[in-house]
């Protein structure tokens, strides 16, 4: 392996200033400040609009920085609700408190400021009284235009800020861009394929995920928007509300900018398949169509192998993953960095309660640290039990639906169609024969229309496809009387967990779906693994 080239050290300066009467000044200073060689300017408008949490993602933006330079005129500017103080007194308190070096400009007395920008007398004396602290506390320069204090701060940086990094230990950061194209790629490659295996090992290929892929839709109550209690499902169902899972965190944003998502759902749902999906959507089509920030990195942890905080579970993926290849450090970079999309998944795999519950409080945690990460945790209803209170208001509680007869004819010409392109050798040969299979299965599925057994395996991603690798090795389907397959390979038997135990079902005292109709999954249907695939977990 190639020795990794030394990381240089980047330095970032915060840059703070109001902005209606002193853009010019700002951008100049930006540019100043970027001009230096390892010197990077961070503003607040480089991580775009929140509705929610910005004092405290404010305080966490500027903690992060290495240094401080704040730029102070006469006007006080825009401030949180429910807050005296403006947005650049609350980042310079940040500044202060972090105990980082800070290089601060002050506008001159007959600093003119347009007639169209005076604030209400409050605001200017608010203003002026954070003028008179700032000048009590530090050393500052003034400015005569935007050239003049752009040169002022590359010399203060030069003489003030260059020395005082120079005498630190030599440390090796991370610049987590070098690395970020190497990640994606190492986690496209490791989340786009299914493993098919069945008939005890005789039919053996790999899916791409997308190609397998068929669009779910979940169930949100909006009467209960956040409170995360959907009770009674009859008591509901005027308030219940069917969205695409592409559409989920628009759903949310557009509720009080929640940035969480619980998604549950039956044993072979689609859960995992779905979060993994929203890795690859990311990676390949970016976010405007989820409604996530053009610049968020997706990070998939399994919530199985978690036994301390997020931050400490994600620098173990990620630093000490075997096959990544990634810089020491990248996963504090990435940490810095911001801009995540958390795909947590299995909760309930995660097997005591009061675990799971710490779990939680843990994700929690990590939401208040990444104002601006979002998180999208995984869950079956078995497992979600006395949970659902555990999490706060930012997390919208999203029901799983399953398929609907549409998606389910799909997914089995998709099955037939992927299986028989890896046997045949003939294209146009493979195509013919996936749809007859296809065709001939569901003709047989629906003469069995009136079998709730069998009509809820239609409904299942994971069942679904035992069906098919059954029909595909000339088996029939589930016996009435018996509840097996005739001629049934092993491939449609509940498979053992990871412990060689069978799997429990669903407890009928369980936080089930909230429902319009009947043709939602059954505890009994729902509570049959197979050794198929993880297509639909």
């Amino acid at each position: 392996m190639a020795a990794r080239k030394p990381r240089r050290r980047i330095y970032t300066i915060f840059l703070s200033s109001t902005a209606k009467d002193l853009a010019a000044y700002r951008d100049a200073v930006c540019e100043a400040i970027n001009a230096h060689d390892d010197y990077k300017c961070v503003r607040m408008e480089d991580f775009g609009a929140r509705s929610s949490g910005v004092r405290e993602f404010l305080k966490q933006k500027v903690a992060d920085c290495d240094g401080f330079v704040g730029i102070v005129g006469h006007l006080h500017g825009s401030r949180p609700k429910r807050v005296e103080q403006s947005y650049t007194e609350l980042e310079y308190e940040a500044a202060v408190k972090a105990g980082m070096p800070r290089l601060m400009f002050v506008a001159p007395d007959d600093f003119v400021l347009p007639a169209k920008m005076r604030e209400p007398d409050k605001q200017a004396a608010a203003q002026t009284a954070f003028r008179e602290r700032v000048m009590d506390e530090q050393i500052v320069s003034s400015f005569a235009s935007p050239e003049s204090l752009a040169a002022r701060v590359s010399q203060a940086i030069a003489n003030e800020l260059v020395p005082r990094f120079a005498g630190e230990p030599k440390r090796e950061t991370v610049e987590v861009e070098d690395d970020l194209a190497a990640y994606l790629d190492a986690i496209e490659s490791q989340h786009e394929q299914l493993r098919l295996v069945g008939f005890g090992g005789r039919l053996r290929t790999k899916i791409r995920l997308e190609d397998m892929y068929v669009p779910l839709d979940a169930q949100v109550d909006d009467r209960v928007f956040g409170d995360m209690r959907a009770g009674n499902p009859e008591e509901l169902e005027c308030d219940v509300r069917e969205v695409p899972m592409t559409e989920a965190f628009q759903r949310a944003q557009q509720h009080g900018g929640r940035r969480g998502l619980v998604l549950l759902g039956e044993p072979g749902a689609g859960k995992t398949t779905h979060l993994k999906r929203l890795l690859l959507w990311v990676r390949k089509r970016g976010t405007a169509e989820l409604g996530l920030p053009a610049d968020v990195v997706p990070v998939f942890l399994a919530l199985r192998d978690l036994d301390a905080g997020l931050d400490d579970f994600l620098q173990s993926q990620l630093d000490d993953h075997p096959h990544l290849d990634l810089a020491p450090g990248f996963a504090a970079g990435l940490r810095k960095r911001g801009k995540l999309l958390f795909l947590l998944d299995g909760l309930d795999e995660i097997r005591r309660t009061e675990e799971r519950e710490k779990v939680v409080r843990w994700i929690e945690a990590a939401l208040a640290a990444y104002p601006d990460s979002w998180f999208v945790v995984t869950c079956r209803y078995a497992g979600y039990r006395g949970l659902a209170e555990q999490f706060s208001a930012e997390f919208l509680e999203l029901h799983l639906r399953p398929m609907n007869e549409d998606q389910a004819r799909s997914f089995v010409h998709n099955w037939f169609r992927i299986v028989e392109a890896e046997f045949a050798q003939d294209a146009g040969q493979a195509r013919t024969i996936a749809r007859g299979k296809a065709d001939d299965l569901l003709a047989r599925l629906r003469e069995r229309r009136a079998d709730t057994r069998v009509f809820e395996m239609t409904r299942n991603p994971l069942l679904l496809t035992s069906l098919c690798l059954v029909h595909s090795d000339g088996g029939g389907l589930p016996d009435r009387r018996a509840g097996s397959c005739s001629r049934s390979p092993s491939g449609c038997t509940p498979s053992p967990g990871a412990n060689g135990r069978r799997r429990r079902s669903s407890s009928p005292s369980s936080r089930r779906p909230l429902r319009r109709s009947t043709s939602a999954g059954s505890p009994r249907a729902s509570s049959s693994r197979t050794s198929a695939t993880r297509a639909g977990s």
